[in-house]
């Protein structure tokens, strides 16, 4: 039972993972409120995959945790990846949006 319920949080995993990578493609396309919407949705991902992880790692101590482990941490990675572009593309909209004193004159 364990088991199942395993592999069915590591596959919800790589479906967030993959729903997250085709909204940061999307994110190139769309506004600086859909980024700000999407950085809290991958936040929020971030932390459910973490919760699952530590759960089963502090309810399994069997040798075949190894394997989950390596999966879980490769999810976590990649999401983190995600987080870091979707928020360093956020930032460089707010950048682009705001205008600096550099570009007025002072005559």
């Amino acid at each position: 039972m364990q088991n199942t319920v395993a592999y069915f949080c590591l596959t919800a995993g790589w479906l967030v993972l993959i729903i997250s990578l085709a909204f940061l493609i999307l994110s190139t396309f769309k506004h600086t409120h859909f980024k700000q919407v999407l950085l809290r949705y991958l936040n929020t991902a971030l932390v459910w995959q973490l919760l699952v992880t530590l759960v089963f790692i502090m309810n399994n101590t069997t040798a075949t945790l190894n394997n989950f482990i390596i999966s879980c941490g490769l999810i976590i990675t990649l999401q983190l990846l995600c987080n870091l572009a979707c928020y360093l593309g956020l930032k460089r909209a707010k950048a682009k949006g705001r205008p600096s004193l550099d570009h007025f004159s002072m005559d």
